[in-house]
């Protein structure tokens, strides 16, 4: 007797159980995908944290919603790529508040924090 029948599985169907080596292939794919965001690459953890309070200073004057969603992005910012992604939204939160030439000047402020961080190709200013 089947409690909660399934249209997808028969209850003729039979699965088969893991492998063995299952729960270690699993956390060594876990590892690997952990190991790939600690790349030599990214910052230290004192580098992005200075990156996050700049970020978070330039926002301190913007009230609302918007900049309380930014915010909550760069807490979970964990590497200078995912901070860096963040400028448009920092740029449209000041840009709400005081215009598109204060914006664009704030933004372009934290090209400097990156410098050291992430390829000069990428450091293009808004």
């Amino acid at each position: 007797m089947q409690l909660f029948p399934s249209r997808w599985l028969s209850s003729s169907s039979k699965t088969s159980p893991p492998p063995d080596d299952f729960l270690a292939t699993s956390t060594e794919g876990w590892w690997a995908a952990v190991e790939t965001r600690r790349s030599p690459s990214a910052p230290k953890p004192d580098n992005l944290a200075g990156i996050r309070r700049q970020m978070c200073r330039l926002l301190q004057d913007c009230p609302g919603t918007a900049r309380d969603s930014v915010l909550a992005s760069l807490k979970r910012a964990y590497t200078a790529d995912e901070a860096w992604m963040l400028r448009s939204n920092v740029y449209q939160c000041i840009a709400h508040r005081h215009g598109e030439s204060e914006a664009r000047e704030r933004v372009n402020g934290l090209i400097p924090h990156f410098q050291d961080l992430m390829p000069a190709s990428r450091l293009r200013p808004i």
